[in-house]
């Protein structure tokens, strides 16, 4: 690592659940990949790899945002699937948290997907992608500014649901640790 730099774009703010990105989002991103090309250029990288998740996955503007980007910073943004943005964030884990012959758990929470790994050092069982993030969360259960008891129970309720499934298969696979990211 040569340096360091991290932005919370947030392009998802009001644009989740099938809703295009809104032009302040597409500013934010196109500015925030200008900043980091600058960073890049400042140790001459020679080429920079950038991908897009959920939000962008999801937008149907995402064509706009991703011509936005090339044209005013030169970076080509290659748009991810759920199941592959898992994987990356699994390839991270095993760079940084000795697995070793256990068997992991690893919960990645974004803005508007939650990626769920199985796996240990060397092999990977099980991967999900599931559109649980928490901005999208947040907007979709009323969770911005000051939560109502209800709406918090609302929330736990539809994680729980919509990851039943998942977490019988997980429960079956077994586990011996759980790492999270963010």
């Amino acid at each position: 690592v040569v340096d360091r730099e991290k932005e919370m774009v947030q392009l998802g703010l009001a644009s989740l659940d099938g809703q295009p990105l809104t032009d302040d989002a597409i500013e934010r991103g196109v500015t925030t990949i200008g900043h980091m090309a600058e960073i890049a250029a400042k140790w001459n990288v020679d080429e920079i790899f950038a991908v897009a998740t959920s939000a962008v996955r999801e937008a149907p503007n995402r064509r706009e945002f991703l011509r936005r980007v090339k044209e005013a910073t030169g970076v080509k943004v290659r748009v991810i699937s759920g199941e592959e943005e898992a994987d990356y964030i699994f390839r991270a884990v095993r760079s940084a948290v000795e697995i070793n012959a256990q068997t992991a758990l690893c919960i990645d929470i974004g803005g508007g997907s939650v990626e769920l790994i199985v796996g240990t050092a060397d092999e990977t069982y099980f991967t999900r992608s599931e559109p649980l993030g928490a901005l999208r969360l947040a907007q979709r259960f009323g969770l911005v500014e000051r939560p109502s008891a209800h709406a918090a129970e609302e929330c736990r309720q539809h994680i729980q649901d919509r990851i039943a499934k998942v977490r019988r298969r997980v429960l079956r696979l077994g586990v011996d640790l759980c790492v999270g990211t963010s």
